[in-house]
């Protein structure tokens, strides 16, 4: 309530949120329960149930965004757990990603990197590889409002991944049209299929 007085829209707290979890980490919900602060992803929760009441008073004072102190409201997004599956007929590896945002009317970028045994996999094609040489895979995605939006279907080839790397995880982040990260979502498993 505080930041929007002050002329801060309140989707500046969420994004704050979402950079400093993508830099520093979430802890795990078993020291979070020892510790003084709640994970990041509780704070968000928390601070959806005030997003309402923050908003409101942000628009009374505010009626102009762009006079503001903090100028428009920032784009932001948000990911839900994806859901991985090994799809044997396309040989893909299907990821269902649930993604809405706020404030933004471009698409966004969806980038995935991949892991095994703590190790960013090496890319295979010049196509998929990243500055470093690791495998990095980007999709175009419209982001939606909350209300409007439906999980993004990401279809992965098997043959992205070595043969003996079909077990891997899969860390994605969120980008504006502009390259500035949005969200990242910790890493999850992902199966390919046998090619």
């Amino acid at each position: 309530m505080l930041m929007a007085r002050a002329g801060y829209h309140p989707d500046y707290v969420f994004a704050l949120h979402h950079l400093t979890r993508a830099f520093t980490g979430e802890r795990s919900k078993f020291a979070a329960f020892f510790s003084g602060h709640p994970r990041w992803e509780t704070r968000d929760q928390r601070s959806e149930r005030a997003y309402a009441d923050a908003l409101a008073e942000y628009d009374r004072l505010w009626p102009d965004p762009i006079s503001s102190p903090g100028g428009p409201p920032p784009a932001i997004a948000f990911v839900s757990k994806p859901h991985a599956t090994e799809n044997k007929r396309t040989k893909t590896a299907d990821i269902e990603l649930p993604l809405y945002c706020r404030n933004s009317s471009a698409p966004v970028i969806i980038v995935m990197h991949f892991i095994k045994d703590n190790r960013e996999l090496p890319a295979l094609s010049e196509e998929y590889r990243d500055a470093s040489g690791n495998l990095e895979f980007q999709q175009k995605a419209e982001c939606f409002d909350k209300d409007d939006a439906a999980p993004v279907v990401i279809h992965l080839p098997a043959t992205l991944v070595p043969v003996q790397s079909r077990k891997v995880q899969a860390l994605v982040s969120v980008f504006d049209s502009r390259g500035e990260l949005l969200e990242r979502f910790k890493a999850f498993d992902v199966r390919f299929p046998k090619r």
